[in-house]
């Protein structure tokens, strides 16, 4: 009488695995959609402010540069090149002081044009946000970006002038028209995620703009200068508008080549792949 009893229980046991198992794939299904929806709400924040910056270019006959012009300020306390396209960027009108840092207090409560009663705080704002970002639901004052205009190959790239071969689309100062960039338009980063050293969308200096450091190889992953966000990718947008995850197993030299706008780089085959 005993035997039939486990064969019963063996029985039992064979259909709870199995349940088991449906289960976990489902639940892997499940976070694998979900993830997949995370990156492509980031790409759709990168497509309205790489459109935004193509609207300004084609407005001014240039990308803005990396930060608004302001000889009485140094590049980390001017406002940056994010409040210079805000008004292709949103229906929304920061009236922020072009003439003072993005720290004064003149900037960091605001109202929009048009309107009526008492300032808006500078907070969060979900288009300068991935979905996935560490501390992106927190109300930052002024609100934080992860996202950041890529400058170039090198540290100090983005100190160095139009034309320059380790220099890429932004600059602190550097205006790049769309001919400068002889790379072509479709293989020159324009932004890139990040969940390092981030900091107000307002805010000029390596907050918004910076370029590839060879001393901090790899580029793209957890920890790491770009990415972190979507297991196995980073999500960029080029100069052309697209946007588009970028494996994190790309070669660095290959990211290096597509972060400058004149650098001459030949790209080898499928290097997207």
């Amino acid at each position: 009488m005993a035997f039939p009893r486990v064969r019963f229980t063996i029985r039992r046991v064979m259909v709870f695995v199995a349940l088991a198992a449906v289960v976990s794939g489902l639940a892997s299904r499940i976070q694998r959609v979900s993830e997949a929806n995370v990156r492509e709400a980031c790409c759709n924040n990168l497509r309205n402010i790489a459109l935004a910056v193509t609207v300004f270019s084609e407005a001014k006959g240039s990308y803005p540069a990396g930060t608004v012009a302001n000889d009485r300020f140094p590049t980390e306390r001017r406002l940056s090149w994010l409040v210079a396209i805000a008004a292709y960027l949103d229906q929304w009108r920061w009236l922020l002081d072009l003439d003072r840092p993005w720290d004064a207090d003149e900037n960091r409560v605001t109202r929009g044009q048009g309107t009526v009663g008492p300032p808006t705080a500078v907070g969060r704002l979900h288009i300068m946000t991935c979905p996935a970002a560490s501390g992106g639901r927190e109300e930052h004052m002024p609100g934080w970006t992860w996202y950041v205009g890529i400058a170039g190959l090198g540290p100090d790239a983005p100190e160095l002038p139009v034309g320059h071969p380790r220099a890429g689309v932004f600059g602190y100062d550097r205006r790049t028209k769309p001919a400068d960039i002889t790379d072509g338009l479709a293989t020159t980063l324009l932004i890139a995620e990040t969940d390092v050293d981030n900091g107000p969308w307002t805010a000029g200096g390596p907050t918004t703009v910076r370029g590839l450091d060879p001393s901090r190889k790899p580029y793209i992953g957890p920890g790491r200068p770009f990415g972190g966000f979507h297991p196995g990718s980073v999500v960029v947008a080029f100069a052309d508008g697209s946007v588009r995850p970028l494996r994190d197993t790309i070669d660095p030299k290959v990211f290096e080549a597509l972060s400058t706008a004149a650098g001459g780089e030949a790209l080898p085959a499928a290097w997207d792949r």
